[in-house]
């Protein structure tokens, strides 16, 4: 079985686009409503193969990747109530609510994971044009945890990437070309997102300098924080 989530927060119109054209060639699909209005929005209406998810209250996009981390450990946990066929949960797609597929291309990513799991090589993230659409190995999430809630949105992702790859987990690309339709679309269509992004903006890149001594892959530690006595083990 094949699992897609996306998060939302605004902008249904780019969010049917990616529903239509990369939502549809998955068996299930996660919409993490950030939004709390999809519920009574008469304009939503979404394939069968569509479900929404509502957290109790809105969540920032880390605790938003955290959320749809925990809730793909529940489904291969629960795997065998299934009565979808014979393919495990290995792994789990996601992308951002203003991707769009014009080349025809979520299907050969699709194969694309299949056959590099197969493989049995180690990987923790497979990337289309980036994450827009990508891929994430639930062995990478037992290996390295959950989303660092210190960094709310930029520069979360680098954090657990790098993670992820120094756990000996490496990304791969696919070379697979995904539309990212509006860039920031969620921040950049609301003023006050936009403001408070701004403001938060330098402090998460402040942070993460200090976790991982450089950022743009200038980073100089393989430890966060520099302190491997934080993380030994004293009789």
């Amino acid at each position: 079985m094949t699992v897609l989530f996306i998060p939302y927060v605004n902008r249904l119109d780019l969010l049917m686009g990616a529903v239509t054209s990369i939502g549809t060639h998955f068996d299930r699909v996660f919409i993490v409503d950030n939004s709390m209005e999809l519920f009574d929005n008469e304009e939503a209406e979404f394939p069968d193969n569509v479900s929404i998810a509502y957290p109790p209250i809105p969540l920032r996009f880390v605790d938003t990747m955290n959320y749809i981390q925990e809730t793909a450990v529940d489904i291969k946990r629960d795997y065998i109530e299934w009565d979808v066929g014979n393919d495990n949960i290995d792994y789990y797609f996601w992308c951002h609510n203003d991707a769009f597929d014009s080349k025809g291309n979520t299907p050969r990513f699709i194969e694309f994971v299949k056959e590099l799991h197969s493989s049995g090589d180690p990987w923790s993230i497979a990337f289309t044009h980036y994450d827009i659409l990508s891929a994430v190995n639930l062995a990478a999430v037992e290996a390295v945890g959950r989303w660092d809630t210190n960094i709310n949105q930029y520069y979360a992702d680098n954090d657990w990437y790098r993670r992820c790859r120094l756990a000996g987990l490496p990304t791969k690309e696919s070379n697979l070309h995904i539309d990212h339709i509006e860039g920031s679309a969620t921040m950049n269509s609301d003023k006050k997102r936009t403001f408070r992004g701004n403001v938060l903006f330098a402090m998460q890149q402040y942070y993460y300098t200090q976790k991982w001594g450089g950022v743009g892959g200038e980073e100089q530690y393989d430890i966060t924080w520099n302190r491997p006595d934080l993380f030994t083990l004293k009789d």
